[in-house]
């Protein structure tokens, strides 16, 4: 397990260069004088953004995917932790969503990549839905409403038969 909790420290110590990097471009938005070294900046808050995500989400992966072998045993602690990582990561990458939206359009205008951008913000709804509770997702409410929806749609002749 030595190997798993360097590769955790690992990951939470980026994860908090992120969490900082965010805060300084927080607050360069008060000086828009250099609004350039902003954008130059938040190009590379986006790449870390981007890449720390895939590093929780593989380390999440590789750990559940070891539980469902039985190679090692559930821990709660363990799956805490990772919860924890996708929390601090959403709230900072939303943080830096909103100080993206306010000079997008100065972003673009220097030639930046918004598609970077992008990435995140799906990112962001992955994570979202990640840390979504099963009975908030799955509510039994709105499968019902929906199967509902879907038989009125079929009844008024909306839907289109699938030939298999």
């Amino acid at each position: 397990m030595a190997t798993a909790e360097a590769r955790f420290v690992y990951v939470e110590q980026r994860a908090v260069l992120y969490r900082t990097t965010v805060a300084k471009d927080a607050g360069a938005l008060n000086d828009l004088r250099d609004m350039a070294m902003l954008c130059f900046d938040f190009a590379d808050v986006v790449i870390q953004g981007c890449d720390i995500y895939r590093s929780v989400t593989q380390l999440d992966e590789d750990w559940r995917m070891l539980v469902l072998k039985k190679e090692i045993e559930f821990c709660p602690a363990f799956e805490l932790r990772i919860e924890n990582l996708y929390r601090d990561w959403l709230q900072t990458s939303l943080q830096a969503i909103t100080i993206y939206e306010q000079f997008d359009g100065e972003y673009q205008r220097r030639g930046f990549d918004a598609a970077g951008v992008e990435t995140l913000r799906r990112y962001c709804r992955e994570a979202a839905g990640i840390l979504t509770k099963d009975a908030e997702f799955f509510s039994h409410e709105k499968l019902f409403e929906l199967g509902r929806s879907a038989l009125e749609q079929h009844r008024r002749q909306e839907t289109l038969e699938m030939n298999g």
